[in-house]
């Protein structure tokens, strides 16, 4: 019997918003091309922190702040050079924008039939995403139209390789996404499944190529690394730990479970409560970790200590080489 239930499960896979059964049976409708942000669209303000943290930008929505927590005005990636952030007008099923907020203060935005995930590629030159049916779609940055890369169903966030290959999770279904497989799907669409276990709730893609991912197994949440075609298991987080993330240096993971963020060492079995807190985000050099909060950002030292709060979202986009722990 799986524990949590297939809605805890595909709130997870979804970042916090769960997709009704509106979609049941619904094919996907072709998305919009790039267009101007028209009247009336929020003003998107990125602001650079990176005195506080490598590649910390704060993304500003105005006027009058969304909703992130309920699926609005939320900030789904920043580009690896920190000069443009993805926002979603809405994340579910229905129609939603993305926009490409520019730091010169241009924008641009697609229309697409609902709206889950979206991650840039590692020259912020387009961007994956995936829609309200589980479509991946190429969202080029400039003026070309988007174009379809493959069907699935996909869930979550998707991680673009150097090679254009994506990281992404291939579900039963959206509406019940009792099986969650973690698969690269090659630039020709070609699908390759990347590991064995049936219930992946994410991944990230680590410096030395290898893979990080949070699986469940009965009622646990392991952390495990695909390394050579082959996982290997780097942690049990016990029951209800969600949005899990390896540190950069691969010597701790950071997790959620009930609101509150944790820390803990690789190879150890002793959680550090760092506070209140979801989504944890180490920051690319590995010193320190950004949470969201129902006020803003916050971000923490290892130990807890808060460094800085922000009103708003943030993200970390990259900063190099030089910054690489």
């Amino acid at each position: 019997m799986l524990r949590p239930s297939l809605l805890v499960v595909a709130s997870i896979l979804l970042g916090g918003m769960t997709l009704g059964s509106a979609l049941a049976g619904q094919s996907a409708p072709p998305a919009s091309p790039l267009s101007r942000a028209g009247a009336g669209a929020p003003t998107i303000q990125l602001v650079e922190h990176g005195g506080l943290a490598p590649g910390l930008s704060e993304v500003r929505i105005s006027p009058g702040r969304g909703t992130p927590s309920e699926g609005r005005d939320r900030l789904l990636a920043i580009a690896p050079d920190g000069s443009a952030a993805a926002v979603a007008s809405q994340v579910g099923p229905e129609p939603a924008t993305l926009t490409l907020a520019r730091r010169d203060g241009t924008r641009r935005g697609v229309a697409l039939p609902g709206l889950i995930g979206a991650g840039f590629s590692p020259d912020g030159s387009w961007m994956a995403v995936i829609d309200g049916t589980g479509s991946i779609w190429r969202v080029p940055a400039g003026d070309i139209p988007p174009s379809r890369i493959a069907d699935g169903p996909y869930i979550g966030s998707p991680v673009v390789e150097a090679d254009g290959s994506l990281l992404a999770l291939r579900v039963s279904s959206i509406e019940a996404p009792i099986v969650s497989r973690l698969v690269r799907v090659a630039p020709d669409g070609t699908v390759l499944t990347l590991a064995d276990d049936q219930l992946v709730y994410g991944a990230q893609l680590m410096a030395d190529g290898s893979v990080a991912y949070a699986a469940h197994e009965g009622s646990r949440t392991l952390l495990k690394q695909l390394a050579a075609g082959k996982p290997r298991q780097l942690a049990d987080l016990g029951e209800d730990a969600v949005n899990v993330v390896l540190a950069p240096n691969e010597d701790a993971i950071a997790f959620e479970r009930g609101g509150k963020v944790f820390l803990r060492g690789v190879g150890d079995h002793d959680d550090v409560l760092l506070g209140p807190g979801t989504r944890p985000q180490f920051a690319p050099d590995g010193l320190s970790l950004l949470v969201e909060r129902a006020s803003g950002s916050a971000l923490l030292a290892l130990d807890g200590r808060p460094l800085a709060a922000f009103d708003d979202q943030a993200a970390f986009g990259g900063c190099g080489a030089g910054c690489q722990p």
